[in-house]
């Protein structure tokens, strides 16, 4: 049995596939205490839901109390899959049952849901880059500006930005610093040339998969994978796609440092521009190895040594 739920911010649409049994519960404590209960005793194969912009956090958090195989997708992921089957219409009820087919036909991986800490660090970090974003914005119309009150506008405003990003870098160094794994999981990654304390959290906060996958997995999860774009005897130009925006932009300007100052990520964008690889793929081809180092790193459990 494969279950499809449609989270909203009031209440959740169920469907099961394949006895097509559907119904809905409010999203409250009593509603998924019932929900908990009622799947437990159908004893599922899969459970899915969208991420749906927080709404889904606690639901998911109370089907993983109830040991329920639980995984939690892209809602892009299921909106393709219903537009292939030809099923445009949506309403909860729809999307339920979208779900559900999508449970059924794809079987994405079931995941351990975040705790309540990760889901705090994760939302810090987040949080952090949506304020550099403003800075940069915010710095851009600075530029622009003429008229003297509007500079004067634009400077408290950015004041007021980088207060708030100080604040946040020590909220987030204090949350990782308390937790003796994540502290030692910092200083592990930090001992890597080219990452820093803010790539290190962000991997922490963002990628926790990392150390625990192979180097072809979590290149995936980020997006630094080439994907073949190959036809009968035509061989496409390979070009990374999907993955975690996040992670992957922080990567990226990692990668940019490691070029540098990396002996291993140095001596492989150098090799790939030799050969003729244009610099951004190179680039792209550096960040997969920077990344593929640092998963090693977490997974043996032992700082960087130069060769």
């Amino acid at each position: 049995m494969f279950v499809g739920i449609d989270v909203s911010k009031d209440r959740l649409d169920v469907h099961l596939r394949p006895s097509g049994e559907a119904f809905a519960v409010a999203r409250d404590g009593p509603g998924l205490e019932a929900l908990a209960a009622r799947l437990s005793a159908a004893a599922p194969a899969l459970v899915v839901l969208e991420a749906t912009g927080g709404f889904e956090q606690t639901v998911a958090a109370a089907l993983a109390a109830a040991a329920l195989p639980l995984a939690v997708v892209n809602p892009a992921q299921v909106r393709a899959f219903a537009r292939a089957a030809g099923r445009l219409a949506k309403t909860d009820r729809l999307d339920a049952e979208a779900i559900a087919r999508f449970a059924e036909a794809i079987r994405p991986e079931p995941r351990p849901v975040a705790s309540e800490q990760a889901q705090a660090l994760a939302e810090l970090v987040a949080r952090r880059r949506q304020v550099v974003e403003m800075i940069g914005m915010e710095s851009n119309r600075r530029r622009a500006a003429r008229n003297p009150r509007v500079l004067r506008g634009i400077e408290r405003t950015l004041a007021s930005l980088q207060a708030a990003l100080a604040d946040l870098d020590d909220e987030i160094g204090g949350t990782v610093r308390r937790s003796p794994a994540w502290r030692e999981a910092e200083d592990l990654l930090t001992s890597v040339p080219g990452t820093g304390p803010v790539t290190a959290r962000t991997l922490i906060a963002e990628l926790p998969e990392l150390g625990t996958i192979d180097r072809r997995r979590v290149a995936a999860l980020v997006g630094v994978a080439p994907v073949n774009r190959d036809g009968g005897a035509m061989r496409g130009h390979r070009a990374i796609a999907g993955g975690r925006k996040g992670v992957r932009n922080t990567l990226y300007m990692a990668a940019l440092t490691a070029v540098r100052w990396n002996p291993a990520v140095r001596a492989a964008y150098l090799r790939l521009r030799a050969r003729g690889a244009p610099p951004k793929a190179a680039l792209v081809a550096a960040m997969r190895k920077l990344l593929t180092i640092l998963n090693a790193i977490l997974r043996d459990g032992r700082p960087w040594r130069t060769a």
